[in-house]
């Protein structure tokens, strides 16, 4: 992601997923993402990472979707036009743009896959996918050109029980 927006000098990525000193103190795992990208303290990006253990896994992918919705539903509540949204299994990307185009809809765009190369024979690969990364690269200058703040904290008192009900089987 960096080699993404690396030319944009204003622009930061953040693993958020880091559980503070005082949370961890106390039992708590706070619900955020694993990264975010921030243009002076603004996220105009945030993605959630799976590894290669959890990558066959559905119900893993479903969780890390439904955060990254939640979490952009508050992005567009504090004021952006659209929120865009990254979720990484393993090697696979797939980038996605969240929007409320007219009376409040929420719209999940997929925009498309592209390759994350763990080695280096995975480096052509990256080629294939290059529409989609530079859709990715034009939608973050149009957001940090937006410069709304969103709020850092994430307070989604929902995720918990949400998480409980995906991982039941019906």
């Amino acid at each position: 992601m960096k080699g993404l927006v690396d030319d944009l000098k204003e622009i930061g990525v953040n693993f958020t997923d880091q559980v503070p000193p005082l949370e961890k103190a106390q039992g708590k795992k706070g619900f955020r993402p694993d990264f975010g990208i921030t243009a002076k303290d603004t996220f105009v990006c945030i993605g959630e990472i799976t590894g290669p253990k959890e990558a066959s896994a559905t119900w893993k992918r479903n969780w890390d979707l439904y955060k990254l919705v939640r979490f952009g539903k508050q992005i567009l509540s504090s004021g952006q036009e659209i929120a865009l949204l990254v979720q990484i299994v393993f090697d696979l990307g797939i980038y996605f743009r969240l929007t409320t185009p007219q009376r409040g809809v929420f719209l999940l765009w997929t925009v498309g896959d592209f390759k994350v190369p763990v080695c280096k024979m995975d480096i052509g690969s990256l080629l294939a996918t290059l529409p989609v990364t530079e859709a990715m690269r034009n939608d973050l200058r149009r957001c940090v050109d937006a410069k709304r703040p969103v709020p850092l904290a994430w307070a989604c008192a929902d995720i918990p029980d949400a998480k409980k009900r995906l991982r039941t089987k019906h």
